[in-house]
This record gives structure tokens, sequence and C-alpha cells, in this order.
């Protein structure tokens, strides 16, 4: 049975073989054969070995990689993403290009203590200062909460 599994994978893989992906992407697309996964979402040229890694580590744990599997996000964006709904955070709010990671990165630690991040949720509005509005707002409600 097993050579028959490696006979169905080889034939599988033969579009892939086609010089557009490196011996690591090959991996990671036979990988996810092996286990079954649609690798259709992520065995595409324009990804990097590192952005399908982050869709194969979503699909392996069973999220919804749809939020991120574009590429338009680096896999920079694509793993504060994939944090996010590994953290059950609304990973939504900032599922946007527009953000760069390190911005997703402030929004998500926000989600993750239980702070309201409307006010900050912005693109243009730099790291360093969300990163001011949400330490901010984390004190607000550390005392708030040291009030009641």
């Amino acid at each position: 049975m097993k050579l028959m599994n490696n006979l169905s994978i080889d034939t599988l893989m033969k579009p892939y073989e086609d010089g557009y992906f490196s011996e690591d992407q090959l991996d990671c697309i036979r990988w996810g054969l092996r286990n079954n996964f649609d690798v259709s979402i992520y065995a595409r040229p324009e990804y990097n070995l590192w952005q399908m890694r982050q869709i194969c580590d979503g699909l392996e744990h069973g999220r919804d990689v749809s939020l991120y599997a574009d590429p338009r996000f680096n896999e920079d964006q694509m793993e504060m993403i994939n944090d996010g709904l590994r953290n059950n955070v609304d990973a939504s709010i900032y599922a946007d290009p527009r953000f760069e990671w390190r911005q997703m990165n402030v929004i998500l630690r926000g989600l993750l203590v239980g702070i309201d991040v409307s006010s900050y949720v912005d693109p243009t509005i730099s790291h360093k200062e969300m990163e001011n509005i949400r330490k901010r707002l984390e004190e607000e409600k550390l005392n708030n909460e040291n009030d009641e």
C-alpha cells in the first residue's frame, strides 16, 4: 500500500516539477499531498517557501487559511494573521495587506489582552504610535479593573 501511495504522490507532483518551485517548495507541496491537503491553495509560484509554510501550518492545525492565503501578504504578515487565528482572536480586523507586520503585531497584542483596538486599526498610523496607544489603553483597562 505504501508503494501505491508513493506512486500516487509522484504522479500528483508532476505538474509542480516544471522549474517554478525550489526543492524546498516541492518538499512542502509533497508534504501537503501526503497529508491530503488541498495544495492548490499554496502551490503557486508567487509564494515563497516561508509563505507556503505559513499556509501549511494553518492547514495542519485546521485554521481557515483563506484569511491570509493571498500573495499580497508577505510571510511576516501571514504569520501575524496565523498567530491571531491560533489564539482565537478575530484576525480579520487586521488581515489587510496595507498593514505591515509590525502594525499587525501591535493590533494582535491588543486583541490578546482584550482592549478595544478600534482607535488604532489604521494602516496610516505607524507601529510605534500604535504601540503607544495600545500601552495607554492597556493601562486604562488595568486601572479600571483595579477600581472595581
